[in-house]
């Protein structure tokens, strides 16, 4: 009996050791992935930063941080296939595809964590989940869940998300309102950059080009304000796409 226990013993402190050094490689390598990540996605390098997903996954497994990652280029790789420029592109069938698989994916974070409401992987899970509803044109859905999603956590990050959902479907005085709210509630130019050029954006989709362009001209101050990197390098493009004239006196 006694050389039983001394021959599982070893096999038993094995498997904690395998784990711990697994848990120990995950906790370094899972942020230097998301750093990757981040930069091909402010670049636009979906395909390239889904097969880096895909590859984390096939040797580490389900990693929340991770496949929460792998919604967020599947929703904007087929967001960006939709609105391309050739007809080709937009009846791309893969493009739905796309859409679905992201939907699965935050769907089941938010199954396995519905009692943790406020875990930044359940939060970012029903952002897009809202988003995608919009891209698919479920618009009620996508509204009644932005709504929800705010009363949960009414962050800037959520009312940001939540003018984006309105604004995709159709409700433009809620999106602008929405887009208020975040810049109030922003806490560096940054962040009320990319509220205003919504709310700036959402102004001329209405039709009212004065207020569209006072309000491009504010998003320009906080652009001059905000710290310079890749993100507001992006953001001061869309800006000035949007609104190509707007140093004209």
């Amino acid at each position: 009996m006694t050389l039983g226990k001394a021959h599982v013993l070893p096999r038993v402190l094995l498997y904690i050791i395998i784990k711990a050094m697994r848990s120990n490689s995950l906790a370094k390598i899972t942020p230097q992935t998301e750093a990757k990540l981040l930069e091909l996605a402010r670049r636009q390098r979906y395909q390239e930063g889904l097969e880096i997903i895909r590859r984390f996954l096939r040797k580490y497994g389900p990693i929340n941080e991770i496949l929460i990652q792998k919604a967020f280029f599947l929703y904007h790789y087929a967001a960006t296939l939709m609105y391309g420029d050739t007809k080709a592109l937009r009846q791309n069938s893969s493009i739905q595809k796309k859409f679905h698989q992201a939907l699965i994916i935050c769907r089941e974070i938010i199954r396995k964590h519905r009692n943790n409401i406020k875990d930044k992987n359940v939060l970012n899970a029903r952002l897009y989940l809202a988003q995608i509803y919009a891209m698919i044109g479920q618009e009620k859905r996508a509204r009644r869940f932005a709504q929800q999603t705010l009363k949960y956590q009414p962050s800037a990050l959520a009312v940001e998300r939540a003018a984006d959902v309105y604004f995709r479907t159709g409700n433009l005085a809620g999106a602008a309102a929405l887009y208020r709210e975040t810049v109030k509630k922003a806490e560096n130019p940054a962040q009320k950059l990319m509220a205003q050029i919504g709310l700036a954006v959402t102004y001329k989709r209405m039709g009212k080009t004065i207020v569209a362009t006072k309000q491009a001209r504010i998003a320009a101050t906080f652009l001059k304000q905000a710290d310079k990197n890749m993100n507001t390098t992006l953001l001061g493009e869309s800006l000035r796409a949007h609104f190509p004239n707007l140093n004209e006196p």
